[in-house]
Protein backbone atom coordinates (compact mmCIF):
# COMPACT_ATOMS: atom_id res chain seq x y z
CA UNK A 1 0.00 0.00 0.00
CA UNK A 2 2.86 2.41 -0.68
CA UNK A 3 2.51 5.89 -2.03
CA UNK A 4 4.58 7.06 -4.90
CA UNK A 5 5.27 10.63 -5.88
CA UNK A 6 2.60 12.14 -3.67
CA UNK A 7 2.54 14.79 -1.03
CA UNK A 8 0.94 15.15 2.37
CA UNK A 9 -2.45 16.07 0.90
CA UNK A 10 -3.22 12.35 1.01
CA UNK A 11 -3.17 12.11 4.76
CA UNK A 12 -5.33 13.58 7.44
CA UNK A 13 -3.43 15.00 10.37
CA UNK A 14 -4.79 16.58 13.49
CA UNK A 15 -2.51 18.39 15.87
CA UNK A 16 -3.14 18.03 19.54
CA UNK A 17 -2.12 19.91 22.63
CA UNK A 18 1.48 18.74 22.75
CA UNK A 19 3.36 20.70 20.13
CA UNK A 20 6.11 19.13 18.11
CA UNK A 21 8.99 20.91 16.43
CA UNK A 22 7.91 21.81 12.91
CA UNK A 23 10.97 20.21 11.37
CA UNK A 24 10.80 16.84 13.10
CA UNK A 25 7.25 15.57 12.96
CA UNK A 26 5.76 12.81 10.89
CA UNK A 27 3.22 12.45 8.17
CA UNK A 28 5.24 9.97 6.19
CA UNK A 29 4.14 7.55 3.50
CA UNK A 30 2.42 4.33 4.34
CA UNK A 31 5.44 2.16 3.60
CA UNK A 32 5.63 1.50 7.36
CA UNK A 33 7.78 4.57 7.87
CA UNK A 34 7.46 7.74 9.86
CA UNK A 35 9.44 10.23 11.76
CA UNK A 36 12.48 12.22 10.98
CA UNK A 37 15.59 13.32 12.72
CA UNK A 38 15.26 14.78 16.17
CA UNK A 39 14.71 18.51 15.88
CA UNK A 40 17.24 20.98 17.16
CA UNK A 41 16.91 22.37 20.64
CA UNK A 42 16.01 20.71 23.87
CA UNK A 43 12.65 19.24 24.67
CA UNK A 44 11.80 18.21 21.10
CA UNK A 45 10.11 14.93 20.35
CA UNK A 46 11.97 12.15 18.59
CA UNK A 47 9.24 11.02 16.19
CA UNK A 48 11.27 8.12 14.83
CA UNK A 49 11.31 6.63 18.32
CA UNK A 50 7.86 7.62 19.56
CA UNK A 51 5.62 7.05 16.54
CA UNK A 52 3.44 3.95 16.35
CA UNK A 53 2.50 2.59 12.93
CA UNK A 54 -0.91 0.90 12.98
CA UNK A 55 -2.39 -0.98 10.02
CA UNK A 56 -5.52 -2.98 9.18
CA UNK A 57 -7.69 -0.33 10.82
CA UNK A 58 -11.42 -0.09 10.27
CA UNK A 59 -11.90 2.47 7.49
CA UNK A 60 -14.58 4.29 9.50
CA UNK A 61 -12.35 5.14 12.46
CA UNK A 62 -11.63 8.85 12.81
CA UNK A 63 -8.67 10.79 14.18
CA UNK A 64 -10.63 11.41 17.35
CA UNK A 65 -11.40 7.71 17.74
CA UNK A 66 -7.73 6.79 17.44
CA UNK A 67 -6.74 9.61 19.78
CA UNK A 68 -9.20 8.27 22.36
CA UNK A 69 -7.98 4.68 21.99
CA UNK A 70 -4.26 5.45 22.08
CA UNK A 71 -4.35 8.17 24.74
CA UNK A 72 -4.94 5.38 27.27
CA UNK A 73 -1.21 4.60 26.86
CA UNK A 74 0.03 8.17 27.37
CA UNK A 75 0.02 11.66 25.92
CA UNK A 76 -0.65 11.67 22.18
CA UNK A 77 0.86 14.56 20.23
CA UNK A 78 -0.52 13.78 16.78
CA UNK A 79 -2.69 11.31 14.92
CA UNK A 80 -2.25 10.89 11.16
CA UNK A 81 -4.64 8.69 9.19
CA UNK A 82 -3.51 8.07 5.64
CA UNK A 83 -6.29 8.80 3.18
CA UNK A 84 -6.85 8.27 -0.51
CA UNK A 85 -6.14 11.46 -2.45
CA UNK A 86 -9.29 11.28 -4.58
CA UNK A 87 -11.94 9.67 -2.38
CA UNK A 88 -10.56 11.00 0.94
CA UNK A 89 -11.39 7.58 2.36
CA UNK A 90 -9.13 5.99 4.95
CA UNK A 91 -6.45 3.58 3.75
CA UNK A 92 -6.68 1.71 7.06
CA UNK A 93 -3.25 2.93 8.17
CA UNK A 94 -2.32 5.49 10.81
CA UNK A 95 0.65 6.96 12.62
CA UNK A 96 0.26 7.86 16.29
CA UNK A 97 2.94 10.21 17.64
CA UNK A 98 3.38 9.99 21.39
CA UNK A 99 5.12 12.51 23.62
CA UNK A 100 7.02 9.69 25.32
CA UNK A 101 8.96 6.86 23.68
CA UNK A 102 7.99 4.45 26.47
CA UNK A 103 4.29 5.18 25.90
CA UNK A 104 4.73 4.46 22.18
CA UNK A 105 6.50 1.16 22.88
CA UNK A 106 3.78 0.15 25.34
CA UNK A 107 1.02 1.03 22.85
CA UNK A 108 2.70 -0.89 20.02
CA UNK A 109 3.20 -4.01 22.13
CA UNK A 110 -0.31 -3.94 23.56
CA UNK A 111 -2.22 -3.13 20.36
CA UNK A 112 -0.33 -5.49 18.04
CA UNK A 113 -2.61 -8.44 17.34
CA UNK A 114 -5.64 -6.90 19.07
CA UNK A 115 -9.01 -7.13 17.34
CA UNK A 116 -10.74 -3.80 16.77
CA UNK A 117 -14.10 -3.72 14.98
CA UNK A 118 -13.50 -7.23 13.68
CA UNK A 119 -10.03 -6.50 12.28
CA UNK A 120 -6.72 -7.77 13.67
CA UNK A 121 -4.43 -4.76 14.09
CA UNK A 122 -0.74 -4.67 13.31
CA UNK A 123 1.10 -2.14 15.48
CA UNK A 124 4.81 -1.41 15.76
CA UNK A 125 7.23 1.44 16.22
CA UNK A 126 7.40 3.18 12.85
CA UNK A 127 10.58 2.98 10.80
CA UNK A 128 12.32 6.20 9.83
CA UNK A 129 12.80 6.28 6.08
CA UNK A 130 14.66 9.60 6.17
CA UNK A 131 12.10 11.33 3.96
CA UNK A 132 9.82 12.73 6.66
CA UNK A 133 10.79 16.39 6.11
CA UNK A 134 9.36 16.16 2.58
CA UNK A 135 5.94 15.40 3.98
CA UNK A 136 5.89 17.71 6.97
CA UNK A 137 3.59 20.64 6.67
CA UNK A 138 1.52 21.92 9.54
CA UNK A 139 -1.95 22.37 8.21
CA UNK A 140 -3.64 25.69 8.70
CA UNK A 141 -7.38 25.24 8.80
CA UNK A 142 -8.85 28.48 7.51
CA UNK A 143 -12.51 27.43 7.62
CA UNK A 144 -13.22 26.70 11.26
CA UNK A 145 -16.96 26.51 10.66
CA UNK A 146 -16.70 23.00 9.20
CA UNK A 147 -15.84 19.64 10.73
CA UNK A 148 -12.44 18.28 9.62
CA UNK A 149 -13.70 14.69 9.76
CA UNK A 150 -16.83 14.88 7.61
CA UNK A 151 -16.74 18.40 6.12
CA UNK A 152 -20.19 19.32 7.38
CA UNK A 153 -21.05 22.58 9.12
CA UNK A 154 -22.55 22.86 12.58
CA UNK A 155 -20.00 20.92 14.64
CA UNK A 156 -16.27 20.46 15.05
CA UNK A 157 -14.34 17.22 14.71
CA UNK A 158 -14.39 16.68 18.48
CA UNK A 159 -18.17 16.30 18.35
CA UNK A 160 -18.44 14.68 14.90
CA UNK A 161 -21.21 12.06 14.68
CA UNK A 162 -18.80 9.87 12.68
CA UNK A 163 -16.64 9.40 15.79
CA UNK A 164 -17.51 5.81 16.70
CA UNK A 165 -16.39 6.32 20.28
CA UNK A 166 -18.45 9.46 20.75
CA UNK A 167 -17.28 13.01 21.33
CA UNK A 168 -14.01 13.71 23.08
CA UNK A 169 -12.90 16.56 25.25
CA UNK A 170 -11.18 19.45 23.52
CA UNK A 171 -7.60 20.02 24.67
CA UNK A 172 -6.87 23.04 26.83
CA UNK A 173 -5.54 26.00 24.85
CA UNK A 174 -1.77 26.22 24.63
CA UNK A 175 -0.02 28.83 26.71
CA UNK A 176 2.60 30.68 24.75
CA UNK A 177 6.18 30.98 25.85
CA UNK A 178 5.86 34.74 26.27
CA UNK A 179 2.95 34.36 28.66
CA UNK A 180 5.09 32.05 30.81
CA UNK A 181 7.99 34.50 30.72
CA UNK A 182 5.64 37.31 31.77
CA UNK A 183 4.45 35.27 34.77
CA UNK A 184 8.03 34.51 35.76
CA UNK A 185 8.89 38.21 35.78
CA UNK A 186 5.73 39.05 37.76
CA UNK A 187 6.96 36.83 40.59
CA UNK A 188 10.20 38.82 40.96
Amino acid sequence: MGRTGSDSDEDETLYYRYATPSDSTSAAPSSHSAGGKRGGGSGGLAPSKSTVYVSNLDYNLTNSDLFTIFSTFGKVARVTILKDRITRGSKGVAFILFVSKSDAVSAAKTMNGKVLNGRVLTASIANDNGRAPEFIRKRVYKDKSRCYECGEEGHLSYECPRNQLGPRERPAPKKGRREKERRDWDDV
